[in-house]
């Protein structure tokens, strides 16, 4: 192969992956915004509603938007990848397999739990409605 050909493929590989960085950006975004919601919740909520049911319902989508930054999968792959991470979590807590590594640090207690709640299964199913809905709308509004 010569200089020219492997110039080419160089600079079409590296054109390849900026406009797989720019179709990610938002999703970026979307997940520091969500992030910094979780993290509000976890300091300014205790228990009830909000950090219990709305914080376990933007987790998903939490997921989903980091494996859509850091793959090229389908939305519908990420996103079952992502509600299916919740509830192996979650039926982890049920068998209390998770107790040994939430029992090392404070912090692996608030991401892990420790307790097995049928409402986070539901939580998680509204977040992985909740994602196809906003994909739907951003869709319909690039079309």
């Amino acid at each position: 192969m010569n200089l020219n050909k492997m110039l080419r493929a160089f600079k079409k590989a590296r054109n390849s992956k900026c406009t797989f960085a720019l179709k990610r950006q938002p999703y970026h975004i979307v997940f520091l915004i969500v992030l910094s919601m979780e993290v509000c919740i976890a300091l300014c909520f205790k228990h009830g509603f909000i950090r219990g049911f709305i914080g376990d319902v933007l987790v998903i989508p939490l997921l989903y938007c980091f494996l859509r930054v850091v793959t090229s999968w389908s939305i519908s792959l990420n996103a079952c990848i992502a509600v299916a991470i919740g509830f192996v979590v979650e039926f982890l807590q049920l068998f209390s397999w998770l107790q040994p590594v939430v029992n090392l640090h404070p912090i692996l207690k608030i991401l892990l739990g420790s307790v097995f709640d049928g409402y986070d299964l539901l939580a998680y199913t509204v977040g992985f409605g909740g994602i196809f809905l906003s994909e739907k709308l951003k869709s319909n509004l690039h079309s």
